[in-house]
């Protein structure tokens, strides 16, 4: 991935760590902890995926034409702030939607050059 979207890999992992279970809290999530001390708005937490991966965001019929593509190839690059959804970057029209309606594939990353099976190919692993 881009270096540029740094910022939204760091949003990406507070939101992670925000709601997984901590022993210093009882075994509660740091978000749950939060919101029994303020009262705020629930919202639903969204299933955990992998950053910069493939993923298909549905694009409606009254947003295509009869003969386009019903989904768009874009990686996920995070989760919305203010709304239920997946932040998805598109590359070849270098937009950002942000939607509920996503079909992911946790086995391709996406890089600009199209799609790899493993993140690291073509880089030595320090771990290899």
């Amino acid at each position: 991935m881009p270096h540029y979207f740094l910022g939204e890999a760091f949003c990406s992992a507070a939101y992670l760590i925000n709601r997984t279970p901590s022993s210093t809290l009882q075994y509660q999530t740091p978000f749950q902890t939060l919101t029994t001390l303020l009262t705020m708005p629930s919202t639903t937490n969204l299933e955990p995926r992998l950053f910069g991966y493939v993923a298909y965001i549905q694009v409606y019929p009254h947003q295509r034409g009869k003969l386009d593509l019903s989904a768009l190839h874009c990686a996920f690059v995070g989760y919305a702030d203010t709304q239920k959804g997946y932040k998805c970057f598109h590359p070849p029209t270098q937009t950002m939607h942000v939607t509920a309606d996503v079909t992911f594939h946790d086995s391709e990353f996406y890089h600009s050059g199209g799609v790899s099976e493993h993140p690291l190919q073509g880089e030595s692993s320090i771990f290899a």
